[in-house]
């Protein structure tokens, strides 16, 4: 999928990631699939971002290795 970070990565935090959303991807559908098919939520953004912004959680249980890396295989990362 080609996914892009969001943002001036100088000031990233270490629990959640933004990723613009690519073009021509509904979010929102990419979402509710993502959650359906492989137990994965990711988030939306708020306000003029809203579409346009992912925002991916790596806390608590979704900070380990394994998690993060079928996040990004299932988002198509890499592929």
């Amino acid at each position: 999928m080609g996914l892009e970070t969001f943002g001036d990565l100088k000031h990233k935090m270490n629990n959640v990631l933004g990723v613009v959303i690519p073009q021509g991807i509904n979010g929102d559908q990419a979402r509710k699939l993502m959650l359906e098919d492989f137990g994965i939520e990711i988030g939306t953004s708020f306000g003029p971002l809203h579409g346009k912004v992912w925002r991916i959680g790596t806390m608590g249980y979704n900070a380990r290795k394994d998690c993060v890396m079928t996040t990004l295989q299932r988002a198509g990362v890499g592929a």
